[in-house]
């Protein structure tokens, strides 16, 4: 899904003449992070955030374009893709350009979160595993090759964190002989950091999802 199917078009963009206080006004009103800047030409010029305008203005002062913070989508961005922008900038909004600068729009954090929600890899109550290994040693055919021996009904897998030492994913599955499965990844060197079991009302990553809308909140 692409980030066009998120778009929000229902904001001016401000102007390099746009007063701070004015600038600041906009942002408490729809409680974002940042604000679009235009250039005389109307093209997109960059965004202002709100933590500058605190800290660097006062009435007298104008908006720059030294100031400005260049992070931007596209229309044909896959809307996964953006998610790592949120937490570089520490924002919950991301315009949405053209090829010609255009400002078309923008996206928000929590509009993306909650599509990432509905997918079965977080949305079904299934079992979760967290699988550690050695990064050299680390290997995505031999995990599915693994999961597969065992007869387990795979709903996705995804990189936890990864160093020059160790990578560790998570696990979205279904399996009727868990332990079995569990003692094969032991059998093959990965260490299992995190086992949820069926129908648990725990959901670990619903949750971290909502330590990380807490964290991004303004």
């Amino acid at each position: 899904m692409t980030i066009a199917h998120f778009l929000i078009n229902d904001l001016k963009p401000i102007g390099f003449d746009t007063k701070p206080t004015e600038a600041l006004n906009l942002m408490e009103e729809f409680r974002f992070s940042h604000f679009p800047v235009l250039n005389e030409n109307q093209t997109w010029a960059g965004n202002i955030s709100y933590d500058q305008l605190i800290s660097e203005f006062n009435i007298s002062k104008r908006i720059t374009p030294d100031l400005l913070e260049d992070f931007y989508a596209t229309e044909e961005d896959f809307f996964l893709a953006c998610i790592s922008k949120f937490g570089n900038f520490r924002a919950n909004f991301i315009p949405v350009i053209n090829h010609q600068n255009k400002y078309l729009g923008y996206v928000t954090l929590e509009d993306l979160m909650a599509e990432m929600a509905k997918h079965p890899f977080y949305a079904e109550p299934f079992t979760w595993l967290s699988v550690k290994n050695n990064t050299v040693k680390f290997a995505m055919s031999e995990i599915s090759k693994i999961l597969e021996s065992n007869n387990a009904k795979t709903f996705g897998i995804a990189i936890q964190y990864q160093n020059e030492i160790h990578t560790s994913a998570y696990i979205k599955l279904q399996v009727e002989h868990i332990d079995s499965l569990i003692q094969t990844f032991e059998r093959f060197g990965y260490v299992v950091e995190i086992y949820k079991k069926e129908g648990e009302h725990y959901d670990l990553l619903n949750d971290r999802f909502g330590n990380l809308l807490k964290y991004m909140e303004l």
